[in-house]
């Protein structure tokens, strides 16, 4: 996998930010890069700018691709089945060595400069800081724009989530009853459908007006 640069402080604005200095080489899947996105999610997948952040307009359109990828018959709507026919895809791409867990490198590509310790950390500021639930919106501050820091929490935080046995790996059934109740907290009207907008909401952006 090739690598880009990241020239940019990697904060959140509420004093938790570390810093990948000019010429520091960060892990990270770009426009050129030969990353497998089916088989691990990337931050530059949102930010489509590489500018390091996020924006609500970048997130709001990786969320309606994410919902026109799930939507295998392509009815405008994710099925439960379709959904967790995707989750279950989605476990098997990115079991790289095949154990039958995850974690969470092997889930979305992570920046050389965080390593688990630097995860922790930095999920430990923000819960400080923000409230202890916070960590499980992508947009931890509210600031209406999210950092590779933020990112990176935020699925680590999934992940865990998703560890019921806390072993530090994800099993694919671990995995798959998360996925429900991801479904689950999703389908806002319980119709067991999941709408454009309300994928849009589960990640906290507002639907544009129709």
């Amino acid at each position: 996998m090739k690598k880009t640069v990241l020239n940019a402080v990697l904060g959140m604005g509420i004093g938790a930010a570390f810093v990948i200095s000019s010429g520091v080489q960060a892990q990270c899947c770009s426009a050129t890069a030969t990353v497998d996105t089916t088989k691990k999610a990337c931050f530059t997948q949102i930010d489509k700018d590489q500018n390091a952040t996020a924006t609500c307009k970048e997130r709001a359109a990786y969320c309606k691709k994410t919902h026109s990828d799930m939507d295998a018959n392509k009815d405008g709507k994710v099925s439960k089945d379709e959904f967790m026919d995707n989750q279950d895809k989605t476990f098997t791409a990115r079991d790289a060595n095949m154990d039958g867990f995850i974690v969470i490198e092997e889930f979305i590509v992570v920046p050389d400069a965080m390593d688990t310790a630097k995860i922790k950390e930095e999920k430990k500021k923000i819960e400080d800081k923000s409230g202890k639930d916070a960590t499980k919106k992508i947009d931890s501050n509210n600031d209406q724009n999210v950092t590779v820091v933020e990112y990176v929490v935020f699925f680590y935080t999934r992940l865990d989530d998703a560890d019921t046995d806390k072993d530090g790996k994800v099993s694919k059934d671990e995995y798959k009853k998360n996925a429900e109740k991801r479904f689950q907290k999703a389908d806002k009207n319980n119709d067991g459908i999941i709408e454009e907008d309300e994928l849009i909401e589960s990640w906290y952006l507002v639907p544009e007006k129709k």
